[in-house]
C-alpha cells in the first residue's frame, strides 16, 4: 500500500467520494458531515507524507463503523449535538477525523517543549 500513493490514494478516494455522494444524494437526511469532512480526508491522502495510515484508517475505521452501527452496537445521533448538522449513521468520511489526530499527535510529540527524554538526559551528569 505505501508503494504507491495514486493506486492506493486513488482507490481510497473513489470509494470515499462514492460513499459521500451515495450519503449526501440517497437518504432522506443528508450526510453533511460526511460531506464537510471529505476534503480533509482527500488532503491527507494526496498530500500527506504518511498517506498510507489514513487510507488504512479509512479502511479499517470504515468497516468498524458499519459493522458497530449495523449490529446495534451503537449509534451516530441524526445530528451533531449542539450544532444540529445532519450527519449519516454512520458519516460517511469519519475516517478524516482519525487522520486529523494522528497529525496533531505526530505534530505536538515532535515539538521540543514536550521532549521529556531529552530534557531528562541533558540534566544528567555525564561522566
Amino acid at each position: 500500500m505505501a508503494a504507491s500513493r495514486r493506486l492506493t490514494s486513488g482507490i481510497v478516494s473513489a470509494a470515499v467520494c462514492a460513499w459521500v455522494a451515495g450519503a449526501l444524494l440517497l437518504p432522506d437526511q443528508p450526510d453533511v458531515v460526511g460531506a464537510a469532512l471529505l476534503p480533509s480526508l482527500l488532503y491527507c491522502l494526496w498530500r500527506a507524507r504518511r498517506f498510507h495510515v489514513c487510507a488504512g484508517a479509512f479502511i479499517a475505521t470504515s468497516a468498524l463503523e458499519i459493522a458497530g452501527t449495523q449490529l446495534g452496537n451503537w449509534r451516530w445521533p441524526d445530528t451533531v449535538p449542539s450544532l444540529g448538522i445532519s450527519q449519516g449513521n454512520p458519516p460517511s468520511a469519519i475516517a478524516a477525523g482519525y487522520c486529523v489526530f494522528d497529525a496533531a499527535v505526530l505534530y505536538l510529540c515532535a515539538r521540543p517543549w514536550l521532549d521529556v527524554r531529552r530534557r531528562r538526559v541533558a540534566a544528567e551528569p555525564t561522566g
